[in-house]
C-alpha cells in the first residue's frame, strides 16, 4: 500500500508540475497576444487619423476650388 501511496504521490506531483509549465506558457503567450493587439490597435487608429486628416484636406480643397 505505501507503493501504490508513493507511485500515486509522485504521479500527482509530476501531473501539477506539467499544468503549472502549461498555464505558463498560456500565460506568456497570453500576454504577447495582448501586446500584439495593443501595437495592431495604436496603429490602426494612427493610419485611421492619417487617412481622415487626407480626407479633410481634400474636402477642404474641393470646397475651396468650387467657390473659386
Amino acid at each position: 500500500i505505501d507503493k501504490i501511496k508513493d507511485i500515486n504521490e509522485v504521479f500527482w506531483e509530476n501531473t501539477k508540475k506539467q499544468l503549472n509549465e502549461g498555464v505558463s506558457i498560456i500565460e506568456k503567450a497570453s500576454k504577447t497576444l495582448s501586446n500584439d493587439l495593443d501595437n495592431i490597435n495604436a496603429e490602426f487608429y494612427e493610419r485611421l487619423n492619417d487617412t481622415l486628416q487626407n480626407l479633410d484636406n481634400l474636402i477642404q480643397r474641393i470646397i475651396s476650388n468650387y467657390r473659386r
